[in-house]
């Protein structure tokens, strides 16, 4: 079967175009630069350069195929120009479901975000609990209004289903989606890991294979109409850290206070902007990572047969990918 995978050279769009292809799948995987192919040679994937804000390119991508996932997105908390959220994550959503539509596309999965619930309260976030304060980030109010996108396609007579994936991490690309892999790199190198706010403050960590497993099985299994969150099981900031040690041995953390971290990045972010540098973390992101953000999975475990690997397993597993590919400089080792 030909199956359409967008956002293909990102974190989770490349470990699932690639593991469609081993199920025998004939993957055409959409990404916006030639640059991006030695991310996907497989037999069994072909390259379409594209993006999702410009339909014409899109068509070509899904011409013949009968399924879509929908990956690609600004995956970002900060945007010199905040528009491009809307562009990307609103009108790019758009223009593929247009698309699919007009190809008589037999299913389309979304892969949005937990972020669009917001933090937790007193209990684990599920699927039908309403967002419990405002929308107070560009890409959170992005990806919600993405996902109203997609239930007007559903309203349509369309076939799609969302899935909201938590704080995905493990083996793979390290792109700022994989933050988690990317601390756990500076862990093995030997750098002092900076951590904002409360060591007990709960978040959701979701293995990178659990959550390509996931949309797969979303895809086969996932009602029309339906959203699923796929996450993994609810930790502190402390337990992430203590997961790591378990298994690469003490390594230099500090815990900087809230107030503290946010002072600090209002100035290097006004540094960068002067020097027109990155900007991944600013004073307003760290702030959603200080609250909690615990989900409760058991709707995709029991429709979507959704397994979830324990942290200790997923965190072994991601460090010895890093070693193995010689990401990071081995002054750690696996105990």
């Amino acid at each position: 079967m030909k199956v359409l995978v967008t956002g293909a050279a990102g974190f989770i769009g490349n470990r699932l175009a690639h593991q469609l292809a081993n199920e025998g799948f004939q993957v055409v995987a959409l990404v916006r630069s030639q640059n991006d192919r030695h991310l996907l040679e497989h037999p069994n994937i072909t390259i379409a350069i594209g993006d999702i804000t410009q339909p014409e390119t899109i068509a070509t991508a899904m011409k013949g195929c009968r399924q879509v996932y929908h990956i690609a997105g600004f995956a970002r908390l900060w945007a010199k120009d905040p528009a491009v959220f809307y562009t990307v994550n609103v009108t790019g959503t758009s223009n593929i479901l247009q698309a699919a539509s007009k190809e008589k596309i037999e299913k389309l999965v979304f892969s949005s975000s937990a972020a669009v619930f917001g933090p937790s309260l007193c209990e684990p976030i599920s699927e039908n609990d309403p967002r419990s304060n405002a929308f107070d980030s560009h890409y959170d109010l992005s990806k919600h209004l993405a996902e109203q996108e997609v239930y007007k396609h559903i309203a349509q007579g369309n076939n799609a289903v969302i899935v909201n994936p938590t704080r995905v991490y493990g083996p793979g690309l390290l792109t700022p989606a994989n933050a988690i892999a990317g601390l756990i790199k500076m862990a093995l190198g030997g750098k002092i890991i900076f951590l904002p706010g409360k060591a007990t403050t709960i978040g959701n960590y979701a293995y990178i294979d659990d959550v390509v497993a996931g949309l797969i099985n979303a895809m086969a299994h996932g009602r029309n109409g339906e959203r699923y969150i796929l996450g993994g099981e609810n930790k502190s900031c402390g337990e992430l850290i203590a997961a790591v040690e378990e298994v690469i041995g003490p390594f230099p953390v500090m815990h900087v206070p809230l107030a503290l971290a946010k002072f600090l990045l209002s100035g290097i972010t006004a540094w960068k902007r002067i020097t027109r540098q990155d900007i991944i973390y600013t004073a307003s992101g760290i702030t959603r990572y200080a609250k909690n953000a615990s989900f409760d999975c058991t709707k995709a475990c029991q429709e979507l047969q959704y397994n979830i690997t324990p942290m200790k397993a997923a965190i072994e597993n991601t460090i010895h990918e890093l070693l193995k590919e010689k990401q990071c400089h081995p002054q750690y080792s696996p105990l």
